[in-house]
């Protein structure tokens, strides 16, 4: 079963109408990679996964979710703004 940007924005709009608050980055990326696994249980969802490639001084970015179907990889950034910001 194929995810694309659709079912993404679906599941945000679902958060959003639910009112469903999130404390930090952490939680929303948490909350929801396990959304994503709850409604296509068939693709591996990963946390924090690194790059494949590490920069001009050798360190690693990581990603905040990583979608994997089959040999294609779906990468999120998440962006929490805060009241500071």
């Amino acid at each position: 079963m194929s995810i694309n940007a659709k079912d993404i924005e679906t599941i945000l709009i679902y958060f959003a109408k639910n009112k469903k608050l999130f404390l930090n980055e952490a939680q929303f990326q948490f909350e929801l990679a396990l959304e994503i696994k709850k409604q296509f249980p068939s693709l591996v969802v990963h946390l924090e996964y690194p790059s494949l490639k590490g920069n001009l001084n050798g360190q690693y970015s990581y990603y905040d979710i990583v979608i994997q179907e089959g040999n294609e990889f779906y990468v999120i950034e998440l962006k929490y703004k805060t009241k500071d910001q």
